[in-house]
């Protein structure tokens, strides 16, 4: 870091660094030159007011370097330069007479650039109107009285002059210059968001088409798992296997929910996606007895992998009540899920519940479809009573 180039690592935004330089940058080279001016004004001239205009500004100018460091508020120190100068200018026209005040139009424009650029289109307009009805009144009231009075330049004054105009100068190309960095850095951010959206509406727009398609695939999905379950059916069956079959769509319907309400359009909340999963059941069941206790380390799951996923667990849990709670007054079941590695991860499913086996093939369509999910998972399966433990395959890597 120099003195010319300080931190600025305080600041986010490219903006704030920015304008931050800006007035750093102003405040030191305005100090240091109108300090030399200062000098020069008091020894070449007689007239005492162009000396306390200058060492005025200069001391200004000091202070707002002192106060931009330690308070780093830029803002304020361009409000100090924006109005001082205004007023100190002006000041000068009208009560100076004796000298030309060319100098002083070019530090109009650098006045005026620096409102516009750093304290807004609003107050820029306002310090232009206030210029013109001030250049206004000089013209009017003054400048007959100035050309009367004028006289020739020293030495000492064209070389005051030369500071002057020379530092109106470099103010004027700083700004100009600044703008054109800001201008340049804000068309290369436009630029950057514009690709990013487009990648985006890219991406969106093909998730959207793969959702449709998994729309169909899921009707699909309940079509076979109805035709399968029909052949099985009795008159007597009916009822509860229409419920079995509501759970199942249930289930494929809470993906497409979820979809909706995530900012992700490929992934779905495993634990959100489970726990709103329970409720739905229990919801159907009209039970109050139900406790889940629901833990993974895994956040979430991708598309290809959660329908199977969603059923496997739908069916796990309805297994649990049709089969398990018979005798029990508090029904309790763990689902633990654990991530193996990249591609595959470990569910472990129990109930405080006793298994009782059904009494006739017709009632084992839940099992053996249980046993179809898991394979459709590429994953193995281990068994005791209604406690599971899976290693499935994660189809989304």
């Amino acid at each position: 870091m120099s003195l010319f180039n300080p931190n600025i690592d305080f600041y986010d935004s490219f903006y704030d660094k920015a304008k931050y330089l800006m007035a750093w940058r102003l405040s030191l080279v305005i100090s240091i030159v109108l300090f030399v001016l200062s000098v020069v004004v008091f020894v070449g001239f007689t007239n005492i007011v162009p000396t306390i205009i200058v060492f005025s500004i200069f001391l200004i100018s000091v202070f707002a370097f002192v106060y931009l460091k330690i308070t780093q508020n830029f803002i304020a120190v361009f409000w100090m330069y924006v109005i001082t100068g205004t007023i100190g200018i002006h000041t000068g026209l009208n009560t100076v007479l004796d000298i030309p005040h060319y100098g002083d139009f070019l530090w109009i424009i650098a006045i005026l650039l620096l409102a516009f650029i750093t304290l807004g289109e609003k107050i820029g307009i306002t310090f232009a109107i206030i210029h013109f009805l001030a250049i206004a009144f000089f013209y009017y009231y003054t400048v007959n009285k100035h050309l009367e009075v004028i006289q020739p330049r020293t030495i000492s004054d064209n070389i005051s002059d030369i500071i002057d105009n020379a530092l109106s100068f470099f103010v004027i190309i700083y700004l100009v210059k600044q703008k054109i960095n800001l201008n340049e850095y804000t068309e290369n951010q436009l630029l950057k968001v514009n690709s990013s959206l487009k990648q985006k509406n890219k991406e969106n727009s093909f998730l959207l088409k793969e959702i449709h398609h998994r729309v169909k695939n899921n009707l699909q999905i309940i079509i076979s798992l109805l035709r399968l379950q029909k052949e099985e059916l009795t008159e007597e069956q009916s009822k509860k296997s229409f419920d079995g079959a509501v759970n199942r769509i249930m289930t494929m319907s809470l993906i497409h929910k979820k979809l909706y309400q995530t900012k992700e359009l490929s992934t779905i909340s495993i634990k959100a996606y489970i726990e709103e999963l329970v409720q739905e059941i229990v919801a159907s069941i009209s039970t109050s007895k139900l406790t889940t206790n629901i833990k993974t380390n895994a956040e979430s799951i991708g598309l290809n992998t959660i329908v199977p996923f969603g059923l496997l667990i739908n069916e796990l849990i309805s297994n649990s009540i049709k089969h398990a709670f018979s005798n029990k007054d508090e029904w309790i079941i763990d689902v633990n899920i654990n991530k193996i590695n990249e591609s595959e991860f470990e569910l472990i499913y129990k109930d405080n519940g006793e298994w009782k086996e059904p009494q006739t093939t017709s009632k084992q369509f839940g099992l053996g479809l249980i046993e179809t999910l898991t394979d459709q998972l590429e994953g193995t399966m281990n068994r005791v009573g209604s406690s599971y433990n899976f290693t499935l395959k994660n189809l989304d890597i």
